[in-house]
Formats: structure tokens, C-alpha cells, sequence
């Protein structure tokens, strides 16, 4: 378990003086919890905590108010708590290569963000509140087990849409298909700059991928 004596170890900073760090950089330090204390980060710009061993995020995250920046990357969350709707001021949220199975309502109010990473998770669906991300540019859902396409308005507001829709019925998939490709011909003729990727791939390779995979 780890204790605040670690993080100051690790920070090089007494908990007393925590609120006066501007940036927490504890990426691959094997931490396995956040203790109450972490409400003290209130000045921190850039909080990276990747390529750790969290489970859970406790409440205190909504102290976090500050921060431009969140990288929670290669942990182990299985869900988020409803207080990262505090996170209103941050523009890079990094939550992929996690477990997460589903969304709180509350990531709605990430309305300042314009890159937000949820690659290699669990994710289903997503809550209707992310129309509210409106501010982003950049978002980052592909690995994971969508079953219905993002809100039709981050579609058609952010300029780079990385996603997949998958399922294990050979003939809803090809539906998606179908229904990808009428969404990309709209968007090509709305002069709407739209991409559909496994990766980093292009829309026209990713349907080539699927095509590959249901035959």
C-alpha cells in the first residue's frame, strides 16, 4: 500500500508542501493507491501518474483543479469516480490502457479539454453528456468494445475521430459497416476532415481491416 512517507520520498517534498508542487511526476513508481493527501495537489499544473498499479481513484481527485494536464495511462482503473467532473480546466486527459468498462455522467464537464486518450479499455458505450465535449479535437477510442457510434456532435466537431465499432454478430458488423461508410461520404461532402482508424490508420485501411476480418 502506499503511504504519504512514499510520495514524499518520491517527491522529494513534505505533504505540508504539497500545495505548493506545480507538477507531479510519480510515472513508474509501482503505486498502487492515492491516499486522502493527494487534495493537496491544488497547484499542480501536470500531474503524471502512468504506468502505475492504480485500481481506484479516491475522491480527493476533485481537488485537482488546476491541472492542464492528467496522465493516468497503464494503471489498472476499472471505473472512474463521479469527481473527475472537477477536472474542468484540464486540455490532455489520459486515461487509456486501463480497465475502464464505462463512463460517469460527470466527464461531461471535461469541456476544456482537447485531447482525451480512452484507447485500450473496456468501454461499451459512452454517456450521452460527452456532446459536452465540445473543446476537443483529438479523441481517442479505438481498442475497445463500442457497440453504438459516438454523439453525432463530436463526430462532426472534432477534427480527429480515432474509433471502432465492434461486435460479435458477423451481420451487425457489417451494418456498422455500411453505416461507417454512409458517415464518412457525408462527411467528405460536408469538406469535414474525418478519420476512422485502427491506430493510426486511415479510414479507407480500417474498412479493409474489417473487411478482411468478416469474411
Amino acid at each position: 500500500m502506499t503511504t504519504v512517507k512514499d510520495l514524499e520520498k518520491l517527491l522529494k517534498c513534505h505533504v505540508s508542501k504539497w500545495h505548493t508542487l506545480t507538477r507531479i511526476s510519480l510515472q513508474c513508481r509501482n503505486i498502487t493507491c492515492l491516499p486522502p493527501e493527494i487534495s493537496k495537489w491544488t497547484s499542480a499544473t501536470h500531474i503524471e501518474l502512468y504506468n502505475n498499479q492504480l485500481q481506484s481513484l479516491p475522491p480527493e481527485i476533485a481537488q485537482w483543479t488546476a491541472a492542464s494536464c492528467i496522465e493516468l495511462s497503464h494503471n489498472q482503473l476499472q471505473n472512474l469516480p463521479p469527481e473527475v467532473g472537477q477536472w474542468t480546466v484540464a486540455t490532455y486527459i489520459d486515461l487509456s490502457d486501463n480497465q475502464l468498462q464505462s463512463l460517469p455522467p460527470e466527464v461531461g464537464q471535461w469541456t476544456a479539454a482537447s485531447y482525451i486518450y480512452l484507447t485500450n479499455n473496456q468501454l461499451q458505450n459512452l454517456p450521452p453528456e460527452v456532446a459536452q465535449w465540445t473543446a476537443a479535437t483529438n479523441i481517442y477510442l479505438y481498442n475497445n468494445q463500442l457497440q453504438s457510434f459516438p454523439h453525432e456532435n463530436i463526430i462532426n466537431k472534432c477534427k480527429f475521430l480515432y474509433y471502432k465499432i465492434i461486435s460479435n454478430n458477423q451481420k451487425m458488423l457489417k451494418v456498422k459497416i455500411q453505416k461507417l461508410e454512409e458517415e464518412i461520404q457525408n462527411l467528405k461532402k460536408e469538406n469535414l476532415h474525418f478519420k476512422y482508424a485502427f491506430g493510426s490508420k486511415g479510414y479507407q485501411e480500417a474498412l479493409n481491416d474489417y473487411y478482411s476480418y468478416i469474411k
